[in-house]
């Protein structure tokens, strides 16, 4: 196998590495974090009858954590050698190329951190199952966590509706330039719909009430 054909190999799996991992990590984190909503009980019921179910840890390791550092390493290795793995795309604006490896180095920063924060600290035993919801909602009453997981999660969920566009033209899902607007228009709306529900879960923790209530506390 020659060098370009090893490297064109490589583009693809660190696409696809991308494309439902960070799907998944999204959507899942954020139907389950919105049970907080309800307390810390009805949040540790849930996230308990997750664990619990039948071949979970499998699941978790192989569909989002695993391909989730495969991306991670592949998109920082490309962009270490300054390799044109997004590379422009015809009907693409000349921001989307530079957006999506902007936003993947923040998103990476960010997923990093919450693991750190939360995964890793209740592995090594500092932070008990029973207190994360407390930590979390302490956590984001201040800036201090709560600019970078604003920042964090918004470099996100633009990284995955961006790429996700990209990955349905360049792998030829949408192939003529309506079916390209069409794509934009479905993933763009789905991105920005994702974006307020993640804003309302975090002004939630934050001012301690939905979006619309921040917003206009934040304007008086």
């Amino acid at each position: 196998m020659d060098r370009q054909r090893a490297y064109l190999l490589l583009r693809k799996a660190h696409t696809l590495t991308g494309v439902i991992p960070v799907g998944v990590f999204l959507v899942a984190h954020l139907v389950t974090s919105s049970k907080m909503l309800d307390g810390r009980e009805a949040w540790n019921e849930r996230v308990h009858r997750t664990q619990s179910t039948w071949g979970w840890p499998a699941v978790e390791w192989a569909a989002i954590l695993v391909p989730l550092a495969a991306h991670a390493i592949l998109g920082l290795w490309l962009l270490a050698g300054r390799r044109a793995d997004v590379a422009p795309l015809a009907s693409a604006p000349a921001w989307s190329s530079v957006a999506q490896r902007a936003t993947a180095l923040c998103a990476f920063a960010f997923i990093v951190l919450h693991l750190w924060e939360y995964r890793v600290q209740r592995s090594l035993g500092a932070l008990p199952f029973g207190e994360m919801v407390d930590r979390l909602a302490s956590s984001l009453e201040g800036r201090l966590l709560f600019v970078p997981y604003l920042l964090g999660i918004s470099a996100t969920v633009f990284h995955f509706a961006n790429g996700l566009w990209r990955f349905s033209v360049s792998s030829g899902i949408a192939r003529t330039p309506g079916a390209q607007r069409a794509a934009a228009i479905v993933l763009g709306l789905g991105g920005i719909l994702m974006w307020i529900c993640w804003l309302d879960l975090l002004a939630h923790f934050h001012a301690g009430g939905p979006l619309l209530g921040w917003l206009g506390g934040a304007g008086e």
